[in-house]
Protein backbone atom coordinates (compact mmCIF):
# COMPACT_ATOMS: atom_id res chain seq x y z
CA UNK A 1 0.00 0.00 0.00
CA UNK A 2 1.58 3.30 -1.07
CA UNK A 3 0.45 6.78 -0.06
CA UNK A 4 -3.31 7.32 -0.08
CA UNK A 5 -4.02 4.76 -2.80
CA UNK A 6 -5.24 1.19 -2.46
CA UNK A 7 -6.42 -1.25 -5.11
CA UNK A 8 -9.92 -2.71 -5.11
CA UNK A 9 -8.39 -6.16 -4.56
CA UNK A 10 -6.53 -4.94 -1.47
CA UNK A 11 -9.67 -3.19 -0.22
CA UNK A 12 -11.69 -6.39 -0.62
CA UNK A 13 -9.05 -8.46 1.19
CA UNK A 14 -8.76 -5.96 4.01
CA UNK A 15 -12.54 -5.83 4.37
CA UNK A 16 -12.64 -9.62 4.62
CA UNK A 17 -10.06 -9.57 7.41
CA UNK A 18 -11.96 -6.74 9.11
CA UNK A 19 -15.23 -8.68 9.01
CA UNK A 20 -13.56 -11.79 10.39
CA UNK A 21 -12.09 -9.80 13.27
CA UNK A 22 -15.61 -8.61 14.08
CA UNK A 23 -17.18 -12.04 13.80
CA UNK A 24 -14.49 -14.24 15.33
CA UNK A 25 -15.31 -13.68 19.05
CA UNK A 26 -18.98 -14.52 18.56
CA UNK A 27 -18.15 -17.50 16.35
CA UNK A 28 -15.72 -18.89 18.94
CA UNK A 29 -18.22 -18.33 21.74
CA UNK A 30 -20.93 -20.15 19.77
CA UNK A 31 -18.67 -23.09 18.97
CA UNK A 32 -17.94 -23.67 22.66
CA UNK A 33 -21.59 -23.43 23.65
CA UNK A 34 -22.68 -25.88 20.95
CA UNK A 35 -20.04 -28.33 22.14
CA UNK A 36 -21.33 -28.05 25.69
CA UNK A 37 -24.93 -28.60 24.58
CA UNK A 38 -24.01 -31.58 22.39
CA UNK A 39 -22.20 -33.28 25.29
CA UNK A 40 -25.19 -32.93 27.59
CA UNK A 41 -27.78 -35.61 28.28
CA UNK A 42 -30.67 -33.39 27.27
CA UNK A 43 -33.44 -34.53 24.95
CA UNK A 44 -32.78 -33.69 21.29
CA UNK A 45 -35.63 -31.20 21.21
CA UNK A 46 -34.25 -29.31 24.20
CA UNK A 47 -30.73 -29.36 22.78
CA UNK A 48 -32.08 -27.85 19.59
CA UNK A 49 -33.86 -25.10 21.54
CA UNK A 50 -30.62 -24.25 23.32
CA UNK A 51 -28.53 -24.32 20.14
CA UNK A 52 -31.01 -22.05 18.38
CA UNK A 53 -30.95 -19.63 21.30
CA UNK A 54 -27.14 -19.73 21.37
CA UNK A 55 -27.12 -18.81 17.67
CA UNK A 56 -29.32 -15.82 18.48
CA UNK A 57 -27.08 -14.71 21.36
CA UNK A 58 -23.98 -15.05 19.15
CA UNK A 59 -25.68 -13.14 16.33
CA UNK A 60 -26.64 -10.43 18.81
CA UNK A 61 -22.99 -10.10 19.80
CA UNK A 62 -21.87 -10.00 16.18
CA UNK A 63 -24.47 -7.34 15.33
CA UNK A 64 -23.23 -5.21 18.22
CA UNK A 65 -19.61 -5.60 17.08
CA UNK A 66 -20.66 -4.32 13.66
CA UNK A 67 -22.45 -1.37 15.29
CA UNK A 68 -19.36 -0.49 17.33
CA UNK A 69 -17.18 -0.72 14.23
CA UNK A 70 -19.56 1.62 12.40
CA UNK A 71 -19.38 4.08 15.27
CA UNK A 72 -15.57 3.98 15.25
CA UNK A 73 -15.52 4.41 11.46
CA UNK A 74 -17.79 7.47 11.65
CA UNK A 75 -15.78 9.04 14.47
CA UNK A 76 -12.52 8.42 12.62
CA UNK A 77 -13.91 10.29 9.61
CA UNK A 78 -15.00 13.16 11.86
CA UNK A 79 -11.71 13.43 13.73
CA UNK A 80 -9.10 12.31 11.19
CA UNK A 81 -10.79 12.62 7.80
CA UNK A 82 -12.02 9.96 5.40
CA UNK A 83 -9.57 7.52 3.75
CA UNK A 84 -9.08 8.03 0.03
CA UNK A 85 -10.80 4.74 -0.85
CA UNK A 86 -13.91 5.76 1.11
CA UNK A 87 -14.09 9.13 -0.62
CA UNK A 88 -13.66 7.48 -4.01
CA UNK A 89 -16.43 4.96 -3.42
CA UNK A 90 -18.95 7.34 -1.83
CA UNK A 91 -18.29 10.59 -3.68
CA UNK A 92 -16.45 13.76 -2.80
CA UNK A 93 -19.35 15.46 -1.03
CA UNK A 94 -19.06 15.26 2.77
CA UNK A 95 -22.84 15.33 3.24
CA UNK A 96 -23.19 12.22 1.07
CA UNK A 97 -20.55 10.35 3.06
CA UNK A 98 -22.10 11.29 6.39
CA UNK A 99 -25.53 10.20 5.16
CA UNK A 100 -24.17 6.77 4.26
CA UNK A 101 -22.37 6.42 7.60
CA UNK A 102 -25.52 7.49 9.46
CA UNK A 103 -27.66 4.98 7.58
CA UNK A 104 -25.16 2.22 8.30
CA UNK A 105 -25.25 2.87 12.04
CA UNK A 106 -29.05 2.88 12.21
CA UNK A 107 -29.22 -0.37 10.22
CA UNK A 108 -26.86 -1.94 12.77
CA UNK A 109 -29.01 -0.65 15.65
CA UNK A 110 -32.03 -2.33 14.07
CA UNK A 111 -30.02 -5.54 13.66
CA UNK A 112 -29.10 -5.53 17.37
CA UNK A 113 -32.72 -5.00 18.41
CA UNK A 114 -34.07 -7.72 16.14
CA UNK A 115 -31.54 -10.30 17.33
CA UNK A 116 -32.31 -9.32 20.93
CA UNK A 117 -35.99 -10.09 20.35
CA UNK A 118 -35.01 -13.36 18.66
CA UNK A 119 -33.19 -14.54 21.79
CA UNK A 120 -36.46 -14.43 23.72
CA UNK A 121 -38.44 -15.99 20.90
CA UNK A 122 -36.10 -18.98 20.78
CA UNK A 123 -35.63 -19.35 24.52
CA UNK A 124 -39.39 -19.71 24.84
CA UNK A 125 -39.14 -23.16 23.22
CA UNK A 126 -37.67 -24.43 26.49
CA UNK A 127 -41.15 -24.23 27.97
CA UNK A 128 -42.04 -27.53 26.31
CA UNK A 129 -39.12 -29.31 27.98
CA UNK A 130 -40.08 -27.75 31.31
CA UNK A 131 -43.72 -28.78 30.89
CA UNK A 132 -42.67 -32.37 30.25
CA UNK A 133 -40.12 -32.24 33.08
CA UNK A 134 -37.21 -33.07 30.80
CA UNK A 135 -35.07 -30.14 31.96
CA UNK A 136 -34.02 -28.85 35.37
CA UNK A 137 -36.28 -25.81 35.16
CA UNK A 138 -39.97 -25.36 35.81
CA UNK A 139 -42.26 -23.44 33.47
CA UNK A 140 -42.36 -20.63 36.03
CA UNK A 141 -38.57 -20.45 36.04
CA UNK A 142 -38.43 -20.35 32.24
CA UNK A 143 -41.09 -17.63 32.27
CA UNK A 144 -39.05 -15.64 34.79
CA UNK A 145 -36.07 -15.68 32.42
CA UNK A 146 -38.33 -14.62 29.56
CA UNK A 147 -39.74 -11.81 31.69
CA UNK A 148 -36.24 -10.52 32.38
CA UNK A 149 -35.54 -10.42 28.66
CA UNK A 150 -38.88 -8.79 27.92
CA UNK A 151 -38.39 -6.07 30.53
CA UNK A 152 -34.99 -4.76 29.41
CA UNK A 153 -35.24 -1.21 28.11
CA UNK A 154 -33.21 1.86 27.20
CA UNK A 155 -35.50 4.81 27.97
CA UNK A 156 -33.66 7.18 25.63
CA UNK A 157 -34.55 4.93 22.68
CA UNK A 158 -38.27 5.01 23.33
CA UNK A 159 -40.93 4.30 25.92
CA UNK A 160 -41.16 0.55 25.22
CA UNK A 161 -38.88 -2.38 26.15
CA UNK A 162 -36.30 -3.44 23.57
CA UNK A 163 -38.30 -6.42 22.34
CA UNK A 164 -41.25 -4.18 21.49
CA UNK A 165 -38.94 -1.69 19.78
CA UNK A 166 -37.74 -4.58 17.61
CA UNK A 167 -41.37 -5.28 16.68
CA UNK A 168 -41.68 -1.68 15.53
CA UNK A 169 -38.54 -2.01 13.41
CA UNK A 170 -39.78 -5.25 11.85
CA UNK A 171 -43.38 -4.26 11.16
CA UNK A 172 -43.89 -0.50 11.25
CA UNK A 173 -40.93 1.85 10.95
CA UNK A 174 -37.17 1.97 10.48
CA UNK A 175 -36.89 3.83 13.79
CA UNK A 176 -37.52 1.88 17.03
CA UNK A 177 -39.98 4.35 18.57
CA UNK A 178 -41.82 5.07 15.26
CA UNK A 179 -41.76 8.82 15.97
CA UNK A 180 -39.26 9.85 13.30
CA UNK A 181 -39.34 10.05 9.54
CA UNK A 182 -35.74 11.22 9.02
CA UNK A 183 -32.34 9.78 9.86
CA UNK A 184 -30.51 11.69 12.58
CA UNK A 185 -27.07 11.46 14.12
CA UNK A 186 -25.78 13.97 16.66
CA UNK A 187 -22.15 15.00 16.82
CA UNK A 188 -20.89 15.96 20.28
CA UNK A 189 -17.54 17.22 21.48
CA UNK A 190 -15.10 19.89 20.35
CA UNK A 191 -11.53 18.58 20.16
CA UNK A 192 -12.63 14.95 19.83
CA UNK A 193 -16.01 14.44 18.20
CA UNK A 194 -18.33 11.57 19.18
CA UNK A 195 -21.36 10.08 17.47
CA UNK A 196 -24.66 9.98 19.37
CA UNK A 197 -28.03 8.55 18.36
CA UNK A 198 -29.77 10.72 20.97
CA UNK A 199 -28.52 14.01 22.35
CA UNK A 200 -26.59 13.62 25.59
CA UNK A 201 -26.93 9.83 25.80
CA UNK A 202 -24.47 7.11 24.79
CA UNK A 203 -27.05 4.66 23.44
CA UNK A 204 -24.47 2.47 21.74
CA UNK A 205 -22.63 1.80 25.02
CA UNK A 206 -25.96 1.07 26.74
CA UNK A 207 -26.80 -1.43 24.02
CA UNK A 208 -23.44 -3.06 24.74
CA UNK A 209 -24.46 -3.50 28.37
CA UNK A 210 -27.68 -5.16 27.21
CA UNK A 211 -25.74 -7.54 24.97
CA UNK A 212 -23.42 -8.52 27.81
CA UNK A 213 -26.28 -8.98 30.29
CA UNK A 214 -28.09 -11.19 27.79
CA UNK A 215 -25.01 -13.33 27.21
CA UNK A 216 -24.48 -13.78 30.95
CA UNK A 217 -28.15 -14.64 31.44
CA UNK A 218 -28.05 -17.31 28.75
CA UNK A 219 -24.80 -18.80 30.07
CA UNK A 220 -26.42 -19.10 33.49
CA UNK A 221 -29.35 -21.00 31.99
CA UNK A 222 -27.00 -23.21 29.99
CA UNK A 223 -24.85 -24.01 33.02
CA UNK A 224 -27.95 -24.97 34.96
CA UNK A 225 -29.29 -27.28 32.25
CA UNK A 226 -26.10 -28.97 31.09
Amino acid sequence: MAGDFISFQEAEELYGVHRWRLEQPSANWLRERIRSIAQSQLHDEDQLALVNTAFAVASLGRAYSSLRAGERRFERVLNEGAPAIMIYLTGRYQDSLEALLTTSIWIDVADVLIWYRTVGDRLEHLRRGARRRRIRMTIDEVDTELSILAARAIPELGEFPLGQLANNVLHHSWHPDRSRSELHIYIEGEEKKSVRLVRGADIITKLGHVVEETRIQFEGILQRLT
